[in-house]
């Protein structure tokens, strides 16, 4: 946890001393993104930082950071036009489309969620001579596999009529 710690400080301090490099506050956005220790993502910051780069370029690649950072703070429908803008903006990449699969997840559309995870899915196991790719495919298949078997639960206790709705 404190090697996380001191990455966080590093890049926090980067930031600060130049607010007006791209590169440091997109790191850092994915950092509070994509930390793999829960205590240290923030979607909330992660957005603010992603609204400031976008403020100083138009980088089609960060509104599905952006996108991300809502879907970690439950803004599902904002998330999916974040989504939905990168892929206008000409975004074609597996990890939008995983992303997009988790937000479709959350909101119940679990047919897109699996067509679209399968499509990224599909692609990181094309590039499996790539470490992180690798790491990331089998992370996001166990993280993707849990939310949707919650989700199709739920949703199917929602469809169960009550027992005082039968006759």
């Amino acid at each position: 946890v404190e090697h996380f710690r001191s990455a966080f400080d590093t890049a926090g301090k980067l930031v600060e001393e130049f607010p007006k490099e791209l590169r440091y506050l997109i790191h850092l956005a994915r950092m509070q993104i994509e930390c793999p220790a829960p205590q240290f993502q923030d979607g909330e910051r992660a957005e603010q930082n992603v609204r400031r780069a976008l403020q100083l370029a138009e980088n089609p690649g960060v509104w599905g950071d952006l996108g991300w950072a809502q879907m970690l703070e439950g803004h599902y429908a904002d998330a999916m036009k974040s989504f939905d803008h990168a892929r206008e903006l000409g975004v074609k990449h597996a990890v939008l489309d995983v992303r997009e699969a988790f937000v479709y997840c959350h909101l119940g559309r679990l047919d897109e969620a699996r067509k679209s995870y399968q499509q990224g899915l599909d692609w990181l196991n094309n590039h499996q001579n790539s470490v992180w790719y690798t790491a990331q495919a089998r992370i996001v298949k166990k993280e993707f596999e849990e939310l949707l078997r919650k989700r199709e639960a739920e949703l199917s206790a929602e469809n169960k009529p009550h027992p005082q709705d039968t006759p």
